[in-house]
């Protein structure tokens, strides 16, 4: 038995969960009916069925989320050697598509997506720091910096209306969880109150904390 917390805040409890599967980066669709979860390989869990699908086999994906029409992850991966961001079917057939080649020398992958434009907030390791956040959408040639300096971030989440970044830093010697403006440059302020629970992996935002949007 295993919970996941959905995009609403309602915890549902899942009957089968194989033993093999790590749960880890769980991403919900937006018509929250099914979510993807692992590390290495990607899995779909209906939540109406209560079925476990497995997508690959190759054990070299890492993260995903879902696109904005619901038919496609789009997930890092390092598939023949590649280090990129990919797009692959949610239905586990047709052509995977490679949407951002990184070079090679670090690692990618998507954290969050604005559903209405395509941009996406992609993790990337290496550079100055452990770990950094840019941005980048289908069609551009290079993704663009986000926050890119010697601190560590990660666990990108974006608003509803993608105009705000939740995220995760150690910048001030721990890790602590902080919103910004989306896409461009702004302030940042400090939402969290409890450091033990801002490590990557284990943010907690609460929604009145975030600014809201105007204009």
């Amino acid at each position: 038995m295993a919970a996941a917390r959905l995009a609403d805040g309602c915890v549902r409890l899942l009957r089968r969960r194989p033993p093999e599967i790590v749960l880890w980066g769980a991403s919900v669709s937006q018509d929250v009916k099914c979510f993807s979860v692992g590390e290495g390989d990607l899995f779909v869990y209906d939540l109406a069925r209560e079925t476990m699908t497995r997508l690959t086999f190759d054990g070299v994906r890492m993260g995903s989320i879902w696109s904005a029409d619901g038919k496609e992850l789009i997930h890092g991966s390092s598939l023949g050697g590649r280090e990129g961001v990919y797009s692959l079917p949610a239905s586990g057939g047709g052509t995977e598509r490679l949407l951002l080649k990184d070079g090679g020398e670090y690692a990618v992958f998507p954290e969050a997506m604005v559903p209405s434009t395509g941009r996406m907030v992609v993790g990337q390791s290496g550079g100055l720091g452990g770990w950094s956040l840019t941005t980048f959408a289908p069609g551009e040639d290079a993704p663009r910096p986000l926050l890119v300096n010697p601190s560590i971030e990660g666990g990108a989440a974006l608003s509803p209306d993608g105009k705000w970044l939740a995220y995760t830093s150690d910048s001030s010697g721990q890790y602590e969880v902080y919103v910004r403006p989306f896409p461009e440059a702004g302030g940042k302020w400090q939402i969290s109150r409890d450091a033990a629970r801002a490590r990557p992996g284990h943010e907690t935002v609460e929604r009145s904390s975030i600014p809201t949007a105007t204009g």
